[in-house]
């Protein structure tokens, strides 16, 4: 760049080729080994009866801060081609799976609607082709609801009792919902992806050349359907669920283990605001990256308000009881905040300044996002080793439980009724002796 050019967005992006190659690829590896770590440990998590809640925090945090560099600010090259990488793969954007429909005559929605926004991955303005993976695991779990419905038909009278795990109740589920908890815990994980790709369908326009074009505005209104209906609901469950006139005993109005994971059923209606919270936070956050690309400081200031107000339903309404469980979602919070904190140095004001300085602030946030991860692998680590123990101690407590049950139980000696009786009219006359003699010293 010579001296007295104006230090834009497109400019501070540009990167060498062979640069760009090299951390496209430690991005993509990078990628894969935190989904694969965080795919093993929710199987091992799963099989030990261990707390998720760390899996899915991490992997909330790491979906925000890798979606940064779709803001209309200046974010050096690297980093931001980096944190992209990183984006594609948590959305199940694999290499292999990238031109699946070069056979399909997809008319113009092959073409990315910026590209700030082809270089993060959303190559095309069809949610079909953003979201191919992910439609093809929900369409997966609609066909499991349909056997496990069968499979409830026959054995729904035959529960496995659960095993307890320590930290929360436990109860009885059948097939059914089991995939519908699975179903609503992805959606809700899901949910900023699949409105982002929706609103950048509707950005597009409304022209439909072609088939394909037609079945992914259809797909994308009915995303955009199920998402408002999801919310409402939450609002309605709060509103019934915080009547004064309701009775505290009774079951909550939905009880979805997979909502409220690792939340206190005594504090129903504070965990009911953190899901709303959560999800109105992420549609705000595709919202500002989709339509706002004009005001980039109005983008930052909205991120770190919502941030901030997360973090105060975290803290003051307490849906979250157990200290392990709350001040690590507040950690993560604490670092998303301070990430879009330092991303203001990538706007035109500060960049004309010094370049330099704002390299080294990309570094930065690189940095910050791998102690995101560093973080989650520790939690991780640190709830199935919790879990493990837990199990090995009621192990142990089973055997002995088992081994006192084996052991003879030594008889007692009864005596014969007669004596019984003649022992205990021998005590009373003792007894009532003793009183007579205490009352004729009273006298005296």
């Amino acid at each position: 760049m010579r001296p007295g050019l104006t230090i834009t967005a497109p400019v501070t992006r540009q990167i060498n080729i062979d640069d760009a190659r090299h951390y496209r690829s430690i991005g993509r590896y990078a990628g894969y080994g935190i989904l694969a770590t965080m795919f093993l440990g929710l199987l091992a998590a799963h099989n030990l009866k261990a707390d998720t809640v760390p899996i899915w925090a991490c992997y909330d945090c790491l979906v925000l801060v890798t979606h940064l560099p779709l803001l209309n600010i200046g974010m050096p090259g690297r980093a931001s081609i980096l944190l992209s990488e990183i984006a594609k793969i948590l959305r199940f954007s694999f290499e292999p799976l990238m031109d699946w429909y070069s056979d399909i005559d997809v008319g113009e929605s092959d073409s990315p609607l910026t590209n700030v926004f082809m270089q993060n991955g959303y190559e095309s303005t069809s949610i079909i082709i953003n979201l191919a993976v992910i439609l093809a695991i929900f369409s997966l779990l609609i066909i499991a609801i349909v056997f496990a419905k069968c499979i409830d038909c026959n054995y729904v009278t035959n529960l496995q009792v659960p095993y307890p795990n320590g930290r929360t109740e436990v109860r009885s589920l059948t097939a059914t919902q089991k995939v519908l908890n699975t179903v609503f815990r992805l959606f809700m994980v899901l949910f900023f992806e699949i409105f982002i790709c929706t609103l950048i369908n509707f950005e597009a326009g409304e022209g439909s050349k072609n088939d394909f074009e037609s079945i992914s505005r259809v797909i994308s209104y009915s995303m955009f359907a199920i998402s408002i209906l999801f919310i409402l609901l939450l609002f309605l469950i709060t509103a019934i669920e915080s009547d004064v006139d309701r009775d505290e005993k009774e079951l909550p109005t939905a009880y979805l283990d997979s909502l409220y994971q690792g939340m206190s059923l005594k504090r129903r209606t504070p965990a009911n605001i953190y899901l709303i919270a959560y999800l109105l936070r992420r549609a705000l956050y595709a919202v500002v990256v989709v339509m706002m690309q004009a005001y980039p400081a109005c983008q930052l200031f909205i991120l770190i308000t919502t941030s901030a107000i997360v973090t105060a339903i975290l803290l003051r309404g307490k849906p979250y009881t157990n200290p392990l469980t709350k001040w690590p979602l507040v950690a993560f919070e604490f670092l998303f905040t301070w990430t879009c904190t330092v991303c203001i140095v990538f706007s035109a004001e500060f960049m004309h300044r010094s370049y330099t300085i704002a390299t080294d602030l990309a570094n930065v946030v690189c940095i910050m996002t791998g102690c995101v991860a560093l973080l989650g692998l520790i939690l991780l680590i640190y709830s199935l080793c919790w879990q493990m123990q837990f199990n090995m101690r009621r192990k142990h407590n089973l055997e002995l439980a088992t081994e006192l049950a084996r052991r003879p139980k030594v008889r007692q000696r009864t005596k014969p009724a007669a004596a019984t009786a003649l022992h205990a009219v021998s005590e009373i006359n003792e007894e009532s002796e003793e009183s007579y003699r205490m009352d004729r010293r009273k006298v005296r």
